[in-house]
């Protein structure tokens, strides 16, 4: 029973919050269908299998809420968030200390072995050298595109590219103290641009961040050794 005015506004802001997630539940489980069945043609069904019980089990949740009293939904109501908001919250402590602690015992690590290391972040070194009048552009991996592109099996229509942005100075990874730096070929790979216009094939390498060279040094990688 709703006994105040000030019951009753809770209780029509709870009836809206229900709703809102009801919906949202039913938006995201079509999302994660289109995403798993359409996008990528049930390649991925595994993946997208725990996102199928999670909305479909907040969907029955809200159905189940929209049945109980006023009050029980506010207590709920308070509760959900109260959870959720400290989930998130711890998230992004760990998920920030993770990445400072790692980086940082990288770094006394590197120290501690006579090793120079460059503490900047990737983007700072990228906007430096911006400055100093180079064109150059930060690392782009191409498996970035797969959520945008799709499967690669059944759409032969999508263009897929291999390899990253092509003639260009190119700012990769600082595993071992040192960005890679390296200038891009004419198709965007981490080769001297002069190797295509040879007719005498004797090498092709394929392969993911071991076979550019990635966190090496140019010269240093696979195709740097057998050149």
């Amino acid at each position: 029973m709703i006994d105040s005015s000030q019951d009753l506004r809770r209780y029509r802001i709870a009836k809206y919050f229900i709703w809102l997630n009801l919906l949202i539940s039913i938006l995201l489980l079509g999302v994660s269908f289109y995403k798993s069945e359409i996008v990528f043609d049930g390649e991925r069904h595994g993946k997208y299998i725990k996102y199928y019980i999670v909305f479909t089990s907040l969907f029955i949740l809200w159905v189940i809420l929209l049945r109980k009293t006023a009050k029980i939904q506010c207590i709920f109501i308070k509760y959900y968030i109260a959870i959720v908001v400290a989930f998130y919250a711890a998230e992004i402590v760990i998920t920030l200390g993770k990445s400072d602690r790692h980086y940082s015992n990288r770094i006394e690590t590197a120290k501690e072995s006579g090793v120079e290391f460059d503490e900047r972040k990737g983007f700072v070194v990228y906007q430096d050298l911006l400055n100093q009048g180079v064109d150059a552009v930060p690392h782009f991996q191409p498996t970035t595109l797969i959520g945008h592109v799709g499967s690669l099996g059944n759409h032969t229509d999508n263009i897929f590219p291999m390899g990253g942005i092509s003639h260009r100075t190119t700012v990769a990874s600082n595993e071992n103290g040192k960005y890679m730096i390296y200038k891009s070929d004419r198709f965007g790979f981490n080769n001297p641009d002069h190797v295509w216009d040879s007719t005498n094939v004797e090498w092709l390498l394929t392969g993911d961040s071991m076979t550019q060279g990635i966190a090496v040094q140019p010269g240093q990688d696979i195709g740097g050794q057998i050149r």
